[in-house]
């Protein structure tokens, strides 16, 4: 029975990790037919650990640890269950405070139409930053991993309690986690209270102040209490007001992914420009799709034109950097797969600076089909004419921001329920 039971959530929380990376996949920033993902992660992991696409409001760190510490049941499914129970309650008390206030805008509730059903809940979205920031205290724990724990806790609580044994009683659950102002969900939806706010933001800092001085993610250092005023309209970190400011090294990451953003995105709106135009003539969006990217295509070359692109020297300082990220923690593969990555970005720079057009350039044409069909073999668009009947008009045609927006609106949350003073409007 106990091995039925291990299985059972085994296989609970393989679904919910897969859901979570399909929700990513799914996310329009997140879109990667040129195969960018690679650089483009460990730069949003150097500015920003621990945050994800799927993460929306900072006030779930409050909840998630209030609800989860008091689930209860009898085996580790039991509890599992429990918890997304309580999470579905949350979810209708957030829709519900909402709904009162006539606001029809879902305000980032994770699982709004679904609740307690939901692909992606809350926990999925938040377990980790939980762990990065030493809210919960169990490593490399998943929420499956977290209710065995607690489980065992429990029985062993019980069974100390039995023989009247104190010395064989363990932690209880409350030392699973940090300890947390308890919030009122039906109160005040995500809006955090001042001491909400300062729990929040002390997680934050402390668990900066494990990184070297000059690499602490940007979240630590926006939220130093030597942080006079938020600026919650900026749209790029490296657009930041205080930018000259921030840590040294987590900076020169922040430069690396703004030049690789001004080198790459040409190629990202010429690969939606080529998927447009290969739709037939007759296509209901096919003229809309392609002037958008005709536009998109003019618009970047007048910014190129106006401020140069990134020199050929920086893409291999980015290299460089990319290597020294993974020289303890990756794969041989994922050293080769970057260096592959950085000489797709190099070839395509050396294209864009002697073209005359872009949008009809048979090599660069030729470049983004022969990268995608190194990306996706078989599943390559531009390589096959079968492939674009499920194109919708859009796959990773934005600028990278490397989880900026994420850590701008949990940011503006916490500074929020400080009462930091607000700087609104164009701050660059």
């Amino acid at each position: 029975m106990a091995s039925t039971v291990g299985w059972l959530n085994f296989d609970a929380e393989q679904q919910r990790r897969t859901e979570l990376m399909m929700a990513a996949i799914a996310e329009q920033g997140t879109i990667d037919e040129l195969g960018l993902g690679d650089v483009r992660d460990l730069i949003a992991r150097a500015l920003h650990p621990g945050i994800t696409v799927l993460q929306t409001r900072a006030r779930y760190l409050v909840f998630l640890p209030h609800l989860y510490q008091s689930i209860q049941g009898s085996t580790t499914e039991a509890l599992w269950e429990n918890g997304r129970k309580r999470e579905g309650t949350l979810v209708n008390d957030l829709n519900s405070y909402y709904r009162e206030q006539g606001d029809d805008d879902d305000r980032g509730i994770i699982g709004r139409n679904r609740a307690e059903k939901a692909k992606q809940p809350a926990s999925v979205a938040y377990w980790g930053l939980m762990r990065q920031l030493g809210i919960l205290r169990l490593p490399k724990a998943s929420v499956s991993d977290y209710c065995t724990a607690l489980l065992t806790s429990r029985q062993h609580q019980a069974m100390a309690a039995g023989l009247h044994d104190d010395d064989l009683a363990p932690q209880s659950a409350a030392a699973f986690w940090s300890e947390f102002p308890a919030p009122d969900a039906k109160g005040s939806g995500f809006n955090l209270s001042h001491a909400e706010a300062e729990w929040l933001q002390e997680r934050f800092v402390a668990a900066g102040a494990q990184y070297a001085e000059d690499e602490r993610p940007l979240w630590a250092h926006l939220l130093s209490p030597q942080q006079q005023a938020w600026f919650p309209d900026v749209a790029y970190p490296w657009q930041h007001p205080g930018a000259d400011q921030f840590p040294s090294r987590t900076r020169e990451a922040m430069l690396l992914g703004r030049d690789l953003d001004q080198t790459i995105h040409g190629a990202r709106v010429l690969y939606n420009y080529l998927c447009s135009a290969a739709q037939s003539l007759d296509h209901a969006h096919r003229e809309e799709w392609v002037a958008r990217y005709e536009n998109a295509m003019q618009t970047w070359q007048d910014t190129t034109a106006t401020d140069g692109l990134p020199s050929v020297e920086r893409l291999d300082s980015l290299h460089e950097w990319a290597q020294l990220q993974l020289a303890t923690r990756g794969t041989q593969l994922a050293r080769m797969r970057v260096t592959k990555t950085i000489r797709f970005v190099k070839d395509w720079h050396q294209i864009a600076t002697t073209s005359n057009n872009l949008l009809t350039d048979e090599r660069a044409a030729e470049l983004l089909k022969k990268r995608e069909s190194f990306i996706k073999p078989g599943r390559a668009r531009l390589a096959n004419k079968d492939r674009m009947r499920d194109w919708n008009g859009s796959a990773g045609a934005g600028h990278f921001s490397y989880n900026w927006a994420v850590t701008s609106r949990l940011l503006t949350d916490i500074h929020r329920g400080l009462g930091t003073e607000f700087v609104e409007g164009d701050a660059a």
